[in-house]
């Protein structure tokens, strides 16, 4: 009987590229149908078909919650610094004889990093996808096999 197969199961997997850290949970439960659920951060919702495409490559019934978390690691990318900015503040308050001091608070000078994500980035979020399908596949395996 090895092709019998519970639908219930849970499987975990991570990745990291790039100063990205990756963390992939899928959980399933019974149901006659598939229905897939996601749960993933913006910046992931241009890959949200694709994913559901490596989920349904593996599971045919239940209900399945794939949910994806990404926690940027390298502190560069979570801050953006527009240096021209701050260079034609500086000249502007040298010019005034201002104290440079309030520069960093001052529009355009701070922002957060681009949110898009590299290839190497997008390969990390499918590997760690495909690790958390599989390992809840290989539990609904052992489950229906008891």
């Amino acid at each position: 009987m090895s092709g019998v197969r519970s639908m219930t199961g849970f499987g975990a997997a991570s990745a990291e590229a790039q100063g990205l850290r990756v963390s992939v949970e899928c959980r399933s439960v019974n149901g006659r149908y598939l229905k897939l659920n996601t749960k993933l951060p913006e910046s992931l919702r241009p890959q949200e078909s694709e994913l559901e495409k490596r989920v349904k490559r593996s599971v045919q019934r239940g209900t399945v919650t794939l949910s994806v978390r990404l926690e940027r690691t390298d502190p560069e990318a979570l801050v953006s610094v527009n240096e021209e900015v701050v260079h034609a503040y500086q000249l502007v308050f040298e010019r005034l004889g201002l104290p440079m001091d309030s520069i960093p608070s001052l529009p355009g000078v701070l922002g957060h990093s681009r949110s898009e994500l590299s290839s190497e980035q997008i390969a990390a979020v499918h590997d760690a996808c495909d690790g958390a399908i599989a390992a809840m596949v290989e539990m609904s395996t052992q489950e229906g096999q008891a």
